[in-house]
C-alpha cells in the first residue's frame, strides 16, 4: 500500500497542470449549466431568455466535448510516466511491483476522471430534482454512463497508453483504432444486402471493448509483451467486424 501511495503521490505532483485543465474542463460545464438553470429553466430544451445564454450553451456544449480530449492527454501523461514500451524502463530498477504500479495507475483515473464525472452528474440530476441518493433508477443510469464512458472512452485510451513509448505515437494509435471501429460498422452495410445488425450486436461489440482492452492492460504490465500486447488489441476492431457482419 505504501508503495501504491508513493507512485500516486508522485503522479499527483507531476501532472498537476494536466489534473487542473481535466477539472477545469468538468467544473466549469457544471457551473455554466447551473447558471443557466437558474436564468433559464428549459434552456437544456433550447430555450433561452437571451442571446448572452445562447452563447453561454454554445461554450457549455464545446467544454463538454473537450472533455474526452482532456482525459485523453491525462491518461497519455501518466501512463507514459512509466514506460512498458521496451527493455530500459528506470523504473524496474526501482523495483515496483507491476501490480502495485497499475492499482496505482488505476486510482489516478479513479481520483481525477471518475470521481470528478461523478460528482457533477450528481449535482446536475440533483439541481434538476433528481438526486441519485433517492432513485434507484437514476442511480442504475449514472453507473450505466459510467461503464460507457470506460468502455468507449477511458478504456480504449489506456490500452493504446500502455503499448505506446510517447503522446505522438499515442495520438496515431488512436486514430488508427477509431477508423477500424468505423470501418467494423460501415463496411457490413457496405457490402451486405443493408440489414440492420443483429439485436445483441451492440452489446456484444461492447463486451469485447471492455474485455479486450482490459486484457491488453493487465498483461502489458505483467509481461511487457508490446508486440502481443499490440496484436492483442489490433484483434479486438476485427472481431468487432466479424460481430458485426454476422449480425448475431
Amino acid at each position: 500500500m505504501k508503495q501504491i501511495l508513493h507512485i500516486f503521490v508522485k503522479d499527483v505532483r507531476r501532472f498537476w497542470p494536466e489534473i487542473f485543465i481535466v477539472l477545469a474542463l468538468v467544473a466549469v460545464p457544471v457551473s455554466i449549466y447551473s447558471y443557466l438553470l437558474a436564468v433559464s429553466p428549459q434552456f437544456w430544451q433550447g430555450i433561452t431568455n437571451a442571446n448572452a445564454n445562447g452563447k453561454l450553451l454554445g461554450l457549455l456544449v464545446v467544454l463538454t466535448l473537450l472533455n474526452p480530449f482532456g482525459w485523453w492527454l491525462l491518461i497519455s501523461r501518466v501512463f507514459h510516466a512509466e514506460n512498458l514500451v521496451g527493455d530500459t524502463q528506470f523504473w524496474i530498477t526501482r523495483p515496483y511491483e507491476w501490480k502495485k504500479l497499475l492499482t496505482a495507475k488505476l486510482l489516478f483515473l479513479v481520483s481525477f476522471v471518475y470521481l470528478p464525472v461523478l460528482m457533477a452528474y450528481c449535482i446536475l440530476l440533483a439541481e434538476k430534482g433528481f438526486p441519485p441518493q433517492n432513485d434507484i433508477t437514476t442511480l442504475h443510469g449514472l453507473l450505466q454512463r459510467l461503464l460507457l464512458m470506460t468502455g468507449i472512452v477511458v478504456l480504449p485510451l489506456t490500452a493504446i497508453a500502455t503499448v505506446t513509448s510517447n503522446f505522438a505515437r499515442m495520438v496515431l494509435s488512436a486514430l488508427g483504432a477509431f477508423l477500424c471501429m468505423i470501418l467494423a460498422f460501415v463496411l457490413p452495410s457496405a457490402l451486405g444486402t443493408g440489414r440492420n445488425p443483429g439485436p445483441h450486436s451492440g452489446h456484444i461489440c461492447f463486451a469485447l471493448i471492455l474485455v479486450g482492452c482490459g486484457t491488453v492492460v493487465v498483461l502489458q504490465y505483467a509481461w511487457r509483451k508490446t508486440w502481443f500486447s499490440r496484436l492483442l488489441l489490433l484483434a479486438i476492431p476485427v472481431l468487432v467486424f466479424a460481430v458485426v457482419f454476422i449480425r448475431l
